[in-house]
Order: structure tokens, then sequence, then C-alpha cells
């Protein structure tokens, strides 16, 4: 069964600083190609919500690999919607 996919209001802005950042930095070409993959990637966790990996700190956590750059954090509630935590750049310390 497909579970339900909740943004953190945190996850939306560092979404929202992502695709600001492509916008500015290059084409637009380039952030469709993001959000075409964000698309696809949680279309996927919808069915397959274990996909990412569990942290080894906090195992509740899991984290996929979006792009290069970009790694989407989340957890599965006890009613087994997703929350997606946050999108974070890969080349800071999550901290956990």
């Amino acid at each position: 069964m497909e579970k339900k996919i909740v943004w953190t209001v945190t996850a939306v802005e560092d979404l929202a600083k992502v695709i600001s950042y492509l916008d500015e930095k290059w084409e637009r070409d380039i952030t469709d190609q993001f959000l075409r993959q964000l698309h696809k990637q949680l279309t996927l966790l919808k069915q397959f919500p274990k996909m990412g990996s569990a942290s080894n700190v906090k195992p509740e956590i899991r984290r996929f690999v979006l792009s290069q750059h970009n790694s989407v954090f989340y957890s599965i509630t006890p009613s087994n919607s997703i929350v997606i935590l946050n999108v974070f750049d890969n080349r800071r310390d999550p901290g956990f």
C-alpha cells in the first residue's frame, strides 16, 4: 500500500533554498531536472518506504541520496506516513 508523504516546515524551507540556489546559479533546466528527480524518488519512497539507509545513531531516521549534492532525511510514523525531515546538503555534517 502506498504511503502518504508529509513535509515538515524545515524540509519545505530546505527545498526552497535548494531551488532558489539552482535558479540563481544555473539555468531553469537544471532546476526542472532536480524537481523531476525528487518527484521520481518520492514516488518510489511511497511504494518502498524503507529504501533509504537507516542512521547508525538514530535508526528511526532514514536517508536516500537525491543527487550528488543533496540527500533527503525522513522517518516513518506509526500510522505509516512518511515524514520528510529535511533536504540536506551532503557537504555538511548531519549531526546524527
